[in-house]
């Protein structure tokens, strides 16, 4: 049976215009990520792997090594 006094999340999003409470988690916990990547040492793996992918959306050409 639906509680009128419980809401779902998207519900209540929908009313104030605001973004779900998990996308804001799930956005800063990838930009946290994505930080701490690349404070990594440049011969890591995760960190080259960042690097390509930054120079591939900038429309960076890159190199085949």
């Amino acid at each position: 049976m639906y509680d009128p006094i419980r809401r779902p999340n998207t519900d209540i999003a929908e009313r104030t215009r605001l973004p779900l409470l998990m996308d804001i988690v799930i956005k800063r916990r990838n930009g946290l990520f994505g930080h701490n990547v690349a404070r990594l040492r440049k011969d890591i793996p995760a960190h080259q792997a960042l690097q390509r992918q930054i120079d591939i959306s900038l429309g960076r050409l890159l190199d085949r090594t």
